[in-house]
């Protein structure tokens, strides 16, 4: 009877034992599935955050001396930055460098000048984030990148995580939206020329109506010639001036567009040029602290006076 006894609790033993086994091959299998869900989510945050807000923001994500070559220096400033540790971050000691095993997160950065149109050169911004993984040996190799096409090329291998991406669609939208608010400068600038056309072309022919009453024969005025030679004709608004600014009531459509950039580079709205028919209106670099964006347009012009 003893004999059975501990034969059937030597059975009731070794029965828990291999579920607590299995329990516990389950419990890390889910764990390396969460860890890796973790570090997939954080790499497509940083993506978001730098598209979404980063470059709308700042117009660049890495500023100068980085470009336009590539290094991990950069990509460690990313994320060690105030933005990407708000996100939250996957390592094991809450550092943003480090991913969801405590392993070193390999980024890198790669920025060069890039044609958005015939007028508009900016600066793109590829980033890499790569994590070894689960079996923490990274098996992925990426070396320094030549390109931004290059990113184009890259792959995760075995376990290892990787994002890599760009900007340029988000450069892109910068641009539109500058536009848009630079067409809302150029339209009041426009609108105040007009009305002082108006005006002017009114008192034009208050004179020439009494110069007819006195001489039947009066020439009539010459109104291109006036708009050219007359001292009071209208001008187009020199929105490169405080005054005019505060006057047209553009201060904050203006401060939209320029701003000191994080290399310290600067935009400047500006009447790039301008006759008593025509003017430019644009953004331009300010010459002693110019801004990564390389060529500035797209610019507005305005006509004025008869066609």
């Amino acid at each position: 009877m003893p004999v059975i006894i501990f034969l059937v609790l030597f059975g009731l033993v070794a029965s828990i034992m291999a579920s607590i086994v299995i329990g516990s091959g389950d419990s890390r299998q889910q764990l390396t599935l969460n860890l890796t869900r973790e570090t997939e989510d954080y790499f497509r945050n940083i993506n978001t955050l730098v598209v979404q807000d980063m470059t709308p923001l700042n117009l660049e994500v890495v500023p100068r001396p980085v470009a336009p070559t590539t290094t991990a220096q950069a990509g460690a400033a990313l994320l060690s930055s105030q933005a990407v540790r708000q996100l939250g971050t996957p390592g094991q000691w809450a550092n943003p460098l480090l991913d969801a095993w405590g392993n070193t997160i390999h980024a890198q950065v790669v920025r060069q000048n890039n044609a958005l149109d015939a007028s508009t050169t900016v600066p793109i911004t590829g980033i890499v984030l790569l994590s070894a993984g689960p079996d923490r040996v990274s098996q992925t190799t990426i070396t320094a990148l030549p390109s931004l096409a290059a990113l184009q090329g890259i792959l995760p291998v075995g376990d290892d995580i990787l994002v890599a991406f760009t900007d340029e669609e988000a450069q892109r939208n910068n641009m539109v939206t500058m536009l848009a608010t630079l067409k809302i400068i150029a339209a009041t600038v426009k609108e105040d020329y007009v009305n002082q056309l108006r005006a002017f072309t009114a008192q034009i022919q208050a004179n020439y109506n009494i110069a007819v009453a006195a001489n039947p024969n009066a020439p009539a005025p010459d109104l291109r010639n006036e708009l050219l030679t007359n001292p009071s004709a209208p001008r187009f608004a020199d929105i490169s001036q405080p005054a005019e600014r505060r006057r047209l009531g553009l201060e904050l459509d203006i401060a939209k567009l320029e701003r000191t950039l994080p290399n310290g580079g600067r935009l400047q709205v500006a009447r790039l040029s301008s006759t008593p028919l025509q003017a430019v209106i644009g953004l331009r670099n300010d010459p002693l602290n110019p801004s990564p964006w390389a060529a500035l347009g797209p610019h507005v012009i305005l006509q004025g006076g008869p066609q």
